[in-house]
């Protein structure tokens, strides 16, 4: 019995020993002022005490919340829940941060410090989208992109949305660039809500999920009010070209081709490359009939040395410019030029098939007819180029 006693005397005091506080590592640190909270990085326990073989008291899965109460070594004492008890520290992580987005109610420039004479770090335009990292007084600190600095809080607005609608199905992306993550795919005609721009990319939210995607992609909501449209004589598309202002206010640039006849064109250089582009010409035929030819090169644009994303982005590019292509044919903001915009990129799908079809080898020649209303337009598929025409007697 006496055996029985000494041996239970000596795991109590075998216990007492192991939960006191070890004094080489001195007393735990304990957490005051406002709550720390962290995250579990993995699953995982609590345990009544700061060493392996301690009870579980609760298990934990990765992502769940911690507040954090003390700190003995490498141990952390945390409560999650109703339930409080020790976890080895690189068990935990720093929880992810909502972030808050703003816009730029006008253009403005970030500061290196939170005062008006601080120095430019980036130059701004109004309805460009910032994160939002921290609140100083009357200036909050911002992400805009790369670069973090401090603007004046004044200059920000809440996202105000504006409803916008794809052009044609396209995938949403978390960030603005071609190779960002795919956030989910938003069909053709989608109603989406822009709350901002980053330069040639609008941010918007479809079905909850929020992400990025090319300006050329979406249109301002299709409950604008359209107008009855002309087509334009074939003798005067010059003239109306010449007049016409694409979307960043550029005019068509006119030229000479290599049988003499007037040529308007516009096209897309990026990064020195030619990535689209479109022309629009009028002649006078063998029979004394004028002639007007509208034609967009799709070189590259479904087979060919580009990654199937490349081709797809500039295949959208292409697309983006039947919108022009109709307005000065028809006029702006006319039914007619919305048909002729809807008939083009159905031609480019079609035509897109053919190429796959018969790649490698060179695709067949194709021609063929449309109706606009009673307007008619004939159009050939050749050297991977469309090219639409209509005549005047």
């Amino acid at each position: 019995m006496k055996l029985i006693q000494r041996i239970g005397a000596g795991l109590l005091a075998l216990s007492l020993i192991t939960v006191s506080p070890n004094p080489l590592m001195g007393e735990p640190a304990t957490v005051s002022a406002a709550t720390v909270i962290k995250a579990f990085n993995k699953d995982t326990s609590l345990k009544s005490g700061a060493y392996r073989s301690a009870k579980v008291l609760k298990h934990v899965k990765k992502g769940e919340s911690a507040s954090i109460l003390a700190v003995k070594g490498s141990w952390t004492k945390v409560k999650v829940g109703t339930v409080t008890g020790w976890v080895a520290s690189w068990d935990l992580t720093e929880p992810v941060q909502a972030v808050t987005s703003k816009v730029f109610n006008k253009d403005t420039s970030l500061k290196a410090g939170a005062y008006r004479s601080a120095k430019v770090l980036k130059h701004v335009k109004k309805g460009e989208s910032a994160s939002i990292l921290a609140v100083k007084g009357s200036w909050m600190k911002v992400k805009v992109g790369t670069v973090t600095g401090w603007v004046a809080s004044w200059d920000l607005s809440s996202a105000v949305t504006e409803p916008y609608e794809a052009i044609e199905s396209f995938e949403l992306l978390a960030e603005a660039y071609r190779n960002a993550g795919v956030v989910l795919t938003v069909p053709a005609g989608a109603r989406v809500e822009r709350v901002a721009v980053r330069g040639s990319w609008s941010e918007v939210i479809y079905e909850g999920k929020r992400g990025f995607v090319a300006n050329w992609s979406i249109r301002k909501w299709g409950n604008e009010s359209l107008t009855e449209g002309t087509r334009v004589l074939p003798s005067k598309i010059l003239e109306v070209g010449l007049a016409y202002r694409l979307e960043n206010n550029k005019p068509l640039f006119k030229m000479i081709d290599d049988n003499g006849f007037d040529v308007l064109s516009a096209y897309t250089i990026e990064n020195g490359e030619m990535t689209s582009s479109f022309y629009i010409t009028t002649f006078e035929s063998e029979e004394g009939h004028w002639r007007a030819s509208v034609n967009a090169s799709v070189v590259d644009l479904f087979v060919g040395p580009y990654p199937a994303s490349e081709r797809e982005r500039r295949l959208r590019l292409v697309k983006s410019h039947s919108r022009y292509l109709g307005e000065i044919v028809y006029g702006i903001d006319t039914t007619q030029s919305r048909l002729f915009e809807a008939q083009l990129n159905l031609l480019y799908d079609e035509f897109g098939k053919l190429i796959v079809k018969h790649s490698p080898d060179d695709h067949p020649e194709v021609t063929g007819s449309f109706q606009i209303g009673n307007d008619e337009f004939s159009y050939l598929f050749f050297n991977e180029a469309l090219y639409v025409y209509y005549e005047y007697q």
